[in-house]
């Protein structure tokens, strides 16, 4: 394999047949399946495709400004089976900062284009990532240890755990106080406070 990548990158093209003398594409393809995992049936779409599943839950306490339509995170609280717990405070910053990615994804980051698909707020001069100030202190972290068996010592993975739930949470927990279900991000003021408006929680 050796010999016939470096031909194919650094050798003379007419040492080649015709057809590829333009250039030569290789490609490979394997796949590594362990006793723990299998890849999916593509006729009935199933399987078991992880070594270990990881799971948590996720509390989120959210006020909404009705004059601006700020959507603000005062609290918030999570549990995750982490498997083994190996490092306490990696996974706490882990955790933390899993959290604190999911409030960007939700309350903050949002790509405006304009009519021709032209990206316009291509910098973080525009684009708003999360920084300390948007967020609240974050130590309500509890783990769960549950051992996954087919694992080192006994870890699974941790962090997915963190990000994933919390676009849904702080969605919900926004519904719960205004009545309003957003199914789109983020949960910006432009899009809030007009829907705020229109339910009349609201005047301008």
């Amino acid at each position: 394999m050796k010999e016939l990548a470096h031909k194919a990158t650094f050798g003379d093209p007419e040492d080649r047949p015709e057809i590829f003398r333009k250039g030569v594409s290789l490609v490979g393809a394997a796949k590594f399946e362990t006793l723990e995992a299998e890849f999916l049936d593509p006729e009935t779409g199933t399987g078991n495709i992880s070594h270990g599943y990881t799971f948590g839950a996720f509390g989120v306490i959210v006020e909404i400004d009705p004059g601006t339509g700020v959507v603000q995170v005062v609290d918030a609280a999570i549990c995750e089976d982490v498997g083994k717990l190996i490092n306490p405070k990696l996974l706490e910053g882990q955790t933390q900062g899993g959290i604190i990615h999911g409030l960007g994804e939700i309350l903050l980051e949002e790509m405006v284009y304009d009519s021709n698909g032209n990206l316009e707020n291509g910098s973080l001069v525009d684009y708003h990532l999360p920084t300390a100030a948007d967020v609240p202190m974050i130590t309500k972290i509890d783990e769960l240890e549950n051992p996954d068996p087919s694992t080192s010592h006994g870890q699974k993975g941790a962090g997915e755990c963190s990000t994933v739930p919390v676009p849904a949470a702080i969605a919900n927990a926004v519904y719960d106080a205004t009545g309003i279900r957003f199914f789109e991000g983020p949960l910006t003021p432009r899009h809030v406070l007009p829907r705020l408006v229109e339910a009349g929680l609201t005047e301008l």
